[in-house]
């Protein structure tokens, strides 16, 4: 059985040879596709840490490292641009 993959999902060769693929739309089939992409949407956006890069990243957060050089030009360019009015928020 094969299946195709693309950027508009996932497609089983079985839904086409049993005729699934082109039934017409049912009522309810909008609410299942919803619930499929809050699904798709929250595994996305869900970062698996362990407990130490948990901790790390705690940290991180409690006592970011030092501004660089890179940082301090960008965010004068930032404050430059936003001050001239090309930057809305």
């Amino acid at each position: 059985m094969s299946i195709l993959r693309s950027q508009l999902g996932t497609l089983d060769m079985s839904d086409v040879t049993t005729g699934e693929a082109l039934r017409p739309i049912q009522p309810g089939d909008g609410v299942v596709a919803l619930e499929k992409a809050d699904k798709v949407i929250e595994s996305e956006s869900t970062i698996v840490l362990t407990r130490r890069e948990s901790l790390r990243l705690m940290e991180m957060l409690e006592n970011p490292p030092p501004r660089n050089e890179k940082f301090l030009q960008a965010q004068s360019l930032y404050m430059r641009t936003k001050r001239a009015g090309f930057y809305r928020e």
